[in-house]
């Protein structure tokens, strides 16, 4: 991963100066754009009027750009991370009340209210003594001029992408494993817990041509005795910067590691494992009824990658 620079402020209630949602921009002749995906290419838009954008029908100003476009711009993601009472979240805008959504149980105790399983959320006002918000403002490359492997098909950047969007959205005791079609033994697979979401990644004794120094580079621990794959943990909730670094890790294992040419050649199993009782508790009847059973199947349409079928 690149290793740009990034420049934070924080602010324990309204950010000074921004009113930007977070997400992806671009600095075009003075203006903060938003930047977007759009089909094979992307897309700068704001509603501020621009010499060279078209207005459409809902009164953006916008302009398409191809991939491999030569226009060099400034481009940055910005983001908002907070804290309240120890709990830690991210806010889409810093325009309050803030929306808090959070998967730690704890929130419970601070007036956060279950919205479904491992979800949490609370609204809290902007001028609540007890939130701090803190604005993240991370250079990225321009995204239009890496090309993708061949006309029509994924590129690395989009499934790193896609990835962390599947790891924000994963619930406790799901087993994701995505594998090579040519090769199957040139995988990656994941577990998530309550508190962390865990990856190994095969060693060169199942893996025969794996790279290990790649895996070693990237920030895999090495196999032991307990643990015959190489593995990676990421503590939960995690930022969004965390998350991207989980998936490069994994994204660098797949294409630099194992050698798999493009996401094109990847297909993914998932399913969510029963909800066991924790040792040394006793559970009511009630409570027993309760427990989640499991599924043998798991969806995972984020991942834009082909369902394989269990072995």
């Amino acid at each position: 991963m690149a290793s740009a620079k990034r420049r934070q402020s924080r602010f324990p209630n309204r950010p000074a100066s921004t009113s930007l949602a977070a997400g992806t921009y671009a600095v075009y002749d003075g203006v903060e754009v938003r930047l977007s995906r759009k089909g094979q290419g992307w897309e700068l838009w704001t509603k501020e009027r621009i010499v060279g954008f078209a207005r459409d029908e809902y009164g953006r100003y916008l302009r398409r750009i191809a991939i491999g476009d030569p226009l060099e711009l400034e481009c940055f993601r910005l983001e908002y991370h907070a804290t309240y009472r120890g709990i830690t979240f991210e806010v889409q805008s810093p325009e309050g009340p803030v929306m808090a959504w959070t998967s730690d149980s704890r929130s419970l105790a601070e007036g956060f209210g279950q919205v479904d399983r491992g979800e949490y959320r609370k609204t809290i006002p902007l001028d609540d003594p007890d939130l701090h918000i803190a604005t993240t403002r991370t250079p990225i490359a321009v995204p239009w001029a890496t090309k993708p492997s061949n006309d029509g098909t994924p590129n690395w950047n989009d499934f790193r992408d896609r990835l962390v969007d599947t790891f924000r959205k994963t619930s406790e005791r799901l087993i994701l494993i995505i594998a090579s079609d040519v090769d199957p033994k040139k995988y990656v697979q994941f577990a998530r817990e309550a508190d962390r979401l865990d990856a190994e990644a095969p060693a060169a004794d199942v893996a025969a041509d794996a790279k290990e120094s790649v895996l070693s580079d990237a920030g895999w621990r090495r196999p032991g005795i307990a643990q015959p794959n190489w593995a990676s943990s990421l503590a939960l909730p995690a930022l969004t910067t965390e998350y991207g670094a989980f998936a490069e890790r994994c994204v660098a294992a797949l294409r630099d590691a194992y050698g798999v040419a493009s996401p094109d050649e990847l297909s993914y199993r998932a399913w969510r494992e029963a909800e066991r009782m924790p040792e040394g508790e006793t559970w009511s009847a009630e409570r027993v009824e309760r427990m989640d059973r499991g599924a043998p199947v798991v969806e995972l349409p984020a991942l834009g990658l082909r369902r394989s079928r269990p072995k």
